[in-house]
């Protein structure tokens, strides 16, 4: 596939030299240590509160209002999953993001991280979420102590 690519890629750089990088804020949602949880939740906030689902998700995402936030419950796509966001034509430029985790899991950074829709620049922010340490309550099994 890469080879019938290549004659096309002359033509391919100059329509991309056109074209802006797009405004956006995409979160990353990194799993360590484990299996990812059923379901992340990305809490949305800003300025001026979401009255309305956002028109398009992706099939893993299944958004939902919590006054005055929008929750977008996303189902993990792996060790690493990802979401773009895109400002609304008529709404602010804020936007706070917050993942919440099911117990057990851990995420960082743990509180909000506020960002601002820039024009034209496509920017990152990354929580990691590290799974629960297996049988982490229980006592470590000594076989050589083992009598019937």
């Amino acid at each position: 596939m890469l080879r019938r690519s290549l004659p096309l890629l002359p033509l391919a750089w100059l329509t991309l030299a056109g074209c802006r990088t797009p405004t956006e804020i995409v979160v990353e949602l990194a799993v360590t240590g484990g299996p990812p949880p059923a379901q992340i939740t990305v809490q949305l906030g800003r300025s001026t509160p979401f009255v309305q689902d956002p028109p398009s998700v992706p099939s893993f995402v299944t958004p939902s209002l919590d006054d005055p936030y929008l929750d977008l419950l996303v189902t993990p796509q792996g060790a690493l999953t990802e979401v773009s966001l895109l400002p609304a034509a008529s709404g602010p430029t804020d936007l706070s993001v917050q993942v919440l985790v099911d117990p057990g899991y851990t995420v960082a950074p743990a509180t909000a991280q506020r960002l601002t829709f820039l024009e034209h620049h496509s920017q990152q922010v990354k929580f990691t979420i590290t799974a629960p340490k297996p049988d982490a309550g229980a006592a470590p099994h000594d076989a050589g102590t083992h009598r019937d």
